[in-house]
């Protein structure tokens, strides 16, 4: 055997020549993450996971666009949707607001204008609407325009009024827990009030309105869906879409490591008092505990994301099912920090079922009384 090329894949040795790797021939080589002989669902034309943000359009992953950033309203928004009124992202000089829908009367117009009375992101009106989204106050006081006006908490301005918040801490700090539920959480409620404002009364919790991040189909806990706690045709082909309360919480108990999931086990019920910020709000919440990885780690991690919570998975999962899959960081854990320094924990990096010791878990139910 001289080593000479015999052809183009192979040398007369029998061994694979590897200035002959090329992605796109099917066939994952190399620093090839995978190879599908061209974009589809799983692999994008240059043969790296599909993630939305890294610049690469691929429609067939679900991208109707993809720019490379994460700017709103530039002609393609976060989460690779074209920029335009009804897609659900404020973006652009042109809007006021975008409830996602074609529908007026409902506080935003078809044309993405701010309705009278609208108290939805985007509108500074603080008159009552007939329904909209509403994040939970531990005490709304009187109206302010700065902070000086509140003899309590601070004021805020999409309000109009004093407000401290409310806690929910799971044991996270930073972008998820141990803030208030103004971080994004999915303890933001829909409220239908009986108004007119500027008096809005008791109103009625309908629901949780959940970040779409937190919500994940049953029958694929990465892929993110859109009706919360109902079966979804379009995202899950007709499997549940489950909403988690955050992403997994790692502990530890008599030096076992523990990985425990929240995920509401129903729909989130109660009154709250626009006006007075007082309101009782109950809502299940269901804990599945696993093994944990390590005792320093318990959870599966997230690494690399160099800017967490802004819905491009730009990280990578180190640990679980989803082991080298890109991810976005959702939250840190105080008590444990990464090893080495970076990364957090990801609704991308779920824990595998197979360390699964509760089964379909426990349900707790939590009262936030404010």
């Amino acid at each position: 055997m001289d080593g000479l090329l015999f052809d183009c894949d192979t040398l007369d040795d029998g061994l694979i020549n590897a200035s002959c790797r090329t992605c796109g021939n099917g066939v994952t080589e190399g620093p090839e993450y995978c190879d599908e002989a061209g974009a589809t669902a799983a692999c994008d034309v240059d043969c790296t996971f599909p993630a939305c943000g890294d610049g690469i359009f691929n429609p067939a992953a679900g991208e109707e666009c993809d720019d490379g950033n994460g700017i709103d309203g530039d002609g393609c928004d976060l989460g690779c949707i074209l920029s335009g009124c009804g897609n659900g992202i404020i973006g652009g000089a042109d809007e006021e607001c975008d409830d996602g829908n074609n529908v007026d009367g409902d506080g935003c117009t078809l044309e993405c204008r701010c309705e009278p009375g609208a108290f939805l992101s985007g509108c500074q009106d603080p008159q009552c609407p007939a329904s909209a989204e509403f994040i939970q106050m531990a005490a709304a006081g009187p109206l302010c325009s700065t902070n000086a006006d509140c003899l309590a908490g601070t004021c805020d301005e999409t309000l109009g009024r004093c407000a401290t918040a409310t806690t929910d801490d799971l044991g996270f700090s930073g972008f998820i827990h141990d803030v208030d539920s103004n971080d994004g959480s999915v303890t933001r409620l829909r409220l239908t009030c009986p108004g007119p404002g500027p008096v809005c009364g008791e109103c009625i919790v309908e629901g949780i309105a959940p970040l779409p991040r937190n919500c994940r189909c049953a029958n694929d806990d990465r892929k993110v869906c859109d009706r919360p706690l109902r079966p979804d045709a379009d995202d899950c082909g007709g499997a549940m879409c489950e909403c988690y309360e955050g992403p997994p919480s790692p502990n530890s108990a008599g030096n076992t490591p523990v990985c425990t999931v929240w995920r509401h086990a129903s729909d989130v019920t109660g009154t709250v008092d626009v006006d007075t910020g007082a309101g009782i709000v109950f809502k299940d919440m269901r804990a599945i505990v696993h093994l944990g990885e390590q005792l320093v780690d318990p959870c599966p991690r997230c690494i690399g994301d160099g800017t967490p919570g802004d819905g491009l998975r730009k990280g990578k999962c180190v640990g679980g099912p989803s082991d080298g899959m890109p991810c976005d960081v959702d939250a840190e854990h105080t008590s444990f920090p990464a090893p080495g320094g970076g990364g957090g924990q990801s609704l991308d990096c779920m824990p595998s079922p197979a360390k699964n010791i509760s089964a379909d878990g426990v349900v707790v139910r939590a009262g936030l009384t404010t």
